[in-house]
């Protein structure tokens, strides 16, 4: 669980980083991100389901709840001190939502850095562009 969650925010932070030269590299680990964020999320799931604990739906008022207090609260250190109140269902529960966020952010990020690459190309395309210009070709 802890690695899954370490590795996508590693790979979104050198994708992001490496965008800045590669926008092939980039899409590359933020899909591997995706990866592990979904992996994150059956973990979740899994630990839900063998401790016999209920899953909220997407549509619960709980769910709910917390995907409109998390659009407006983002600190860290508000979500760990509203978990440690909690019980291990309800954290699972508050996790899985904040995941599928996630998973949706990442998913529109993806979706418009491939746009970007279909319009501008890649870094290595530009510069092959930019040689054969300067050669006159």
């Amino acid at each position: 669980m802890r690695q899954a969650a370490r590795s996508c925010k590693q790979n979104i932070v050198e994708g992001i980083s490496d965008g800045t030269i590669s926008a092939e590299m980039c899409i590359k680990l933020i899909g591997v991100a995706r990866g592990s964020v979904r992996e994150l999320r059956e973990d979740y799931a899994d630990f839900l389901r063998q401790h016999k604990l209920e899953t909220w739906s997407k549509d619960d008022a709980r769910t709910v709840s917390v995907r409109n207090y998390s659009r407006d609260h983002y600190r860290p250190e508000e979500f760990v001190e509203k978990c440690e109140a909690r019980s291990d269902e309800t954290v699972a529960n508050i996790m899985l939502t904040l995941i599928y966020q996630m998973e949706a952010m990442l998913a529109k990020v993806l979706k418009g850095m491939e746009a970007e690459f279909i319009a501008s190309g890649g870094i290595k395309e530009n510069m092959a562009k930019a040689r054969r210009s300067r050669r006159g070709y």
